[in-house]
């Protein structure tokens, strides 16, 4: 598979599943086991309501220094996050199914700008049109630029906004922006 993904695939017939995550862990999924059943979900707290798991403490105290869990953790005591790249079967199996590699070849910009094109066409594909999120950042911009996406949005607050960045970037892949400044109201 290619792009971003969390998935669950059940055979009926034999009672056999195996579920999988994307390999930079773009979509989340998190699972638990009590006994002979086993909970899984793109969302820590459905897999805690089923099984009644409580809070972990310290996964409290890890968010407060670093803004999340422990990578394979949860918010939840007994239920874990399936790692980025790997996948889990009813064989009680974990399988890592990617993971980066050194490269035996040296960087090549053109090919890298050629795999970045290809990237952001095969993620436009679609039954809408197509709009891009501006922040005026680096990876909006470059995405923006490379896309066809013909309006972008960007978000701010007064007095703290990218939106001079955002139309650069806007610029310069000709498509129309429209800020939208938040206010407490």
């Amino acid at each position: 598979l290619d792009g971003m993904f969390a998935l669950v695939i059940f055979d009926e017939i034999s009672g056999d599943w195996v579920a999988a995550r994307d390999a930079f862990g773009i979509k989340p999924l998190f699972y638990s086991a009590k006994g002979e059943q086993v909970c899984i979900a793109s969302e820590a707290s459905v897999v805690a309501k089923y099984f009644q798991r409580p809070v972990c403490a310290q996964a409290l105290t890890e968010w407060q220094l670093i803004r999340a869990p422990m990578p394979g953790y949860s918010f939840f005591q007994h239920v874990c996050e399936v790692d980025p790249g790997t996948s889990l079967n009813s064989d009680g199996l974990t399988v890592r199914f990617w993971e980066w590699l050194p490269s035996e070849q040296p960087f090549d910009q053109a090919r890298f700008e050629e795999t970045l094109r290809a990237s952001v066409r095969s993620h436009e594909v679609g039954d809408v049109c197509n709009v891009s999120l501006v922040s005026g950042g680096l990876d909006s911009s470059v995405l923006t630029v490379l896309s066809s996406v013909e309006r972008g949005y960007s978000v701010g607050i007064p007095g703290n906004n990218e939106f001079e960045g955002a139309r650069e970037a806007a610029d310069i892949s000709k498509c129309e922006l429209a800020t939208v400044t938040l206010s407490g109201d």
